[in-house]
């Protein structure tokens, strides 16, 4: 919820990772994958979680480590707090259902995953088509930039 909410108000996640629809509804995708404890997970990826992040218990995670929120803008923490307050107040058995009603960009994957492509969302969003291409030429950069940087 917090991705869709940065990418709406300023044209790029928070995380930077990839969306899909899943059965249950959209979900982060990289994010999943540490949840699942997954192949997918990159390992350094999945010992960092791993250090402040329970394992999940009926369906529930739970930090265990403070982590620092220092590299997070005010806009991010605020973007965490207003999705945190938004998914708190859902029943979990509800939580499911919402996400299929509040997020129209979910399609159903039938049994399996699709990408969920942000353009998807900018356009519900009724962002313009120039805005798009604007967020998205910004965020390939962003991502090129990244990957010079981490090679």
């Amino acid at each position: 919820m917090a991705n869709r909410i940065a990418l709406i108000k300023y044209g790029r996640s928070i995380t930077g990772d990839k969306l899909a629809s899943l059965d249950k509804g959209p979900v982060v995708s990289d994010t999943y994958h540490l949840i699942q404890k997954s192949s997918r997970a990159k390992r350094e990826h999945q010992l960092k979680w791993d250090e402040f992040i329970s394992e999940r218990q009926t369906h529930v995670l739970r930090l265990v480590k403070t982590p620092e929120f220092g590299h997070l803008s005010v806009r991010e923490r605020a973007i965490l707090d207003q999705a945190f307050k938004t998914i708190s107040e859902i029943p979990p058995h509800l939580l499911s259902s919402w996400t299929h009603d509040h997020c129209p960009e979910w399609k159903d994957p039938k049994g399996s995953s699709t990408a969920i492509d942000p353009a998807e969302i900018l356009k519900i969003e009724s962002k313009s088509g120039a805005e798009i291409a604007e967020i998205k030429e910004e965020v390939e950069s962003l991502n090129a930039l990244d990957a010079l940087l981490n090679r």
